[in-house]
């Protein structure tokens, strides 16, 4: 059976390192291509552009699509000024990734979202954002979400409030423990959108499509970054996604 070839999107920025200062790059984490490529699929990296054409022929030629973290997305696309609390915001990513995710809706190409990923599909689509944590109501409960080196270890519980999902049938559990990187989260939620998973805090840590026949599966964690280094539950979640995908191929 033909291994399912699994577009990524990528980081890009000016290199700051050796011979090549200055250079702008793209770039991926090893822990999101092996992730794929443990699972049995095929990663290919999709570098920016503005080109609806190139964009086009990329999602002719991809079975599923996986939209990954990185910078805050410029709130315009909500609505909202920029914030204090704000982050970096690549205009030139979000301008790229916005075609992208439209084209990938409206061809119905099955979705894997991390974190930025989550963010920006559920904007697009008249959701919105916590520009920050600390901007959330009554948010009183101390769970860490943000700090790089939290990344690295499942350090909150979320918890599974839909168990007609395939998150749960995935995790077969109804809480897991999972990492955290990052200081926005859902604020309005995409009428596109299920919640799935939250954390004790309340924060929406996964979500599912309430689109007709449109696999979409979305996660404000990293479960690339634990199925890599942890082999852990979320090494099944890439499994199921490769193999979804070569069912429907």
């Amino acid at each position: 059976m033909k291994k399912p070839l699994v577009g990524i999107t990528c980081h890009n920025k000016l290199n700051e390192e050796d011979w090549f200062k200055g250079y702008e790059i793209n770039y991926l984490g090893v822990s999101e291509t092996q992730s794929i490529i443990k699972a049995g699929g095929v990663p290919l990296m999709l570098p920016q552009t503005n080109n609806e054409a190139i964009i086009d022929a990329y999602l002719e030629n991809i079975d599923g699509l996986v939209v990954i973290g990185g910078e805050d997305v410029n709130p315009a696309y909500y609505h909202e000024d920029v914030s204090s609390l704000s982050g970096p915001i690549n205009d030139v990513r979000d301008e790229f990734e916005a075609l992208l995710i439209k084209s990938a809706v409206n061809k119905k190409i099955p979705l894997f979202l991390i974190c930025r990923g989550l963010q920006f599909f559920n904007v697009l689509y008249q959701g919105s954002l916590w520009q920050d944590l600390k901007l959330i109501p009554h948010n009183k409960l101390n769970i860490p979400h943000q700090g790089w080196n939290l990344s690295y270890k499942n350090i909150h519980r979320l918890n599974v409030v839909d168990k007609d999902s395939y998150f749960y049938n995935i995790i077969k559990n109804d809480y897991l423990y999972v990492n955290s990187l990052h200081h926005q989260t859902i604020n309005k939620l995409s009428p596109l959108l299920k919640i799935v998973a939250q954390s004790d805090d309340g924060v929406i840590e996964v979500v599912e499509s309430n689109i007709q026949d449109h696999f979409i599966i979305g996660f404000q964690y990293h479960p690339e970054i634990s199925s890599y280094y942890y082999h852990d539950d979320n090494t099944r979640l890439f499994d199921y996604f490769i193999n979804y995908l070569k069912e429907i191929a």
